[in-house]
């Protein structure tokens, strides 16, 4: 009789441990979880990253995993969003602006590295519940960038006989005076789509 006391007791003792140490861990994951919420707010998704996966050691959860797999994929966007700035900034300053002799054959290499920017640009998931994707949408859905789509597309097609072009342009002065013109009106187009895309910042909170 005494034996039962002791086990039974015994037993309760477990119980309620396991009772507190489930709470403990419940209350932790609640903490954390909130405090990786705010830290995607404020737009700081390593620490976010960092959280949800913390959250995840101590016990798997598929919510928690459905919302660090929405900010890896938020971090994603950033990043890809800051390739496309910085590609855009890139050839303006280096291939097109004022001051840099351009040609038909520039122009070509030009229009390709802008195209592949933008192909990639257009990957970009701009339905997803972030800031960023709201900010992807303004770029496309902008004027800019519809017309800077439609420069690439016409751009393309003048310049697909660059080589041609120039070496007909060397031989006849009237020729490269078309091809000076034609680059010019070009550059210019680009200029101006890059100036106002680029006017567009990124939310002040990924800075």
């Amino acid at each position: 009789m005494k034996y039962n006391r002791i086990m039974l007791f015994a037993l309760l003792i477990l119980m309620f441990s396991l009772f507190s140490l489930g709470c403990g861990t419940e209350s932790r994951i609640k903490q954390l979880s909130s405090e990786a919420n705010n830290y995607v707010a404020k737009g700081k998704l390593d620490d976010a990253i960092s959280l949800y996966n913390q959250i995840l050691q101590i016990k798997e959860d598929e919510n928690i995993r459905k919302q660090l797999n929405e900010v890896k994929y938020e971090k994603y966007s950033l990043e890809q969003v800051k390739k496309f700035r910085e590609g855009l900034y890139n050839i303006q300053k280096n291939k097109i602006r004022d001051g840099i002799t351009v040609n038909p054959t520039d122009m070509e290499y030009v229009f390709k590295d802008l195209n592949e920017l933008v192909a990639n640009f257009d990957k970009i998931d701009e339905n997803k519940n972030t800031d960023i994707a709201k900010y992807v949408k303004e770029i496309k859905e902008s004027i800019s960038y519809q017309n800077l789509k439609d420069t690439l597309n016409k751009g393309q097609e003048s310049f697909k006989s660059a080589g041609m072009d120039e070496a007909l342009g060397k031989l006849d002065s009237q020729y490269d005076m078309l091809n000076t013109i034609i680059v010019a009106s070009y550059r210019n187009q680009l200029n101006n789509e890059i100036d106002e895309i680029l006017s567009m910042s990124i939310p002040s909170k990924y800075e």
